[in-house]
């Protein structure tokens, strides 16, 4: 079985009593590579209007506080980290037109091996630069206003420790959980397909 669209003729000849759903399986994998393709699609669009709309607001803003130009800065540079991780990505979803069942397990199994550096390494550098440009850029919009800074301060440090602790775990944790799933569940049919070559 070489290509992944061989998968609903060998479901019609294989024992799958212990085996998930055929249709299920077909309904995962199928737009695995477009779901992925269009999410990186979309993040790279936003993050490049969003650079020459900070660079834009620099330019035009150079009599501002520098503050506001420091978390600028860091901001358009968070954005192209965002851009350029995602551009290299995508390129390895591309391969996925025609492949091999193995190639496609290999794939997923270095599509987790990036969620996990991803997540250790280039979102914490992303979220660490987020985090300094989110306290510098605001400074000069609340600095006469010592109430507004502390409510904005207060309310800004909240809003990124729940980031931090709640929310950037646990969307890990479900993305991570999805593609095991994937993975196991495309494990159990190569598994199947091996065993039906060899009887």
């Amino acid at each position: 079985m070489d290509n992944l669209n061989d998968l609903k003729a060998t479901w019609r000849t294989a024992n799958t009593d212990s085996l998930p759903d055929a249709q299920f399986i077909m309904n995962v994998v199928k737009p695995f590579r477009d779901n992925k393709v269009n999410r990186k699609r979309m993040i790279i669009t936003f993050s490049l209007v969003m650079c020459v709309f900070f660079s834009a607001m620099m330019y035009h803003d150079r009599g501002g506080m520098l503050s506001t130009l420091i978390g600028e800065g860091l901001l358009i540079v968070c954005l192209l980290i965002l851009a350029y991780t995602n551009i290299r990505s995508i390129k390895r979803f591309y391969t996925l037109n025609d492949c091999s069942n193995k190639e496609f397990m290999s794939f997923l199994e270095q599509t987790r091996k990036n969620q996990v550096y991803y997540y250790k390494r280039t979102q914490v550098v992303c979220m660490v630069l987020y985090s300094v440009a989110l306290i510098f850029y605001p400074f000069e919009l609340f600095h006469a206003n010592t109430a507004s800074l502390v409510v904005f301060y207060v309310a800004l440090l909240a809003g990124l420790s729940i980031f931090w602790l709640v929310t950037r775990p646990k969307s890990y944790k479900k993305e991570s959980a999805k593609l095991q799933k994937l993975i196991d569940e495309t494990n159990k049919i190569i598994q199947q397909f091996e065993k039906n070559e060899t009887n």
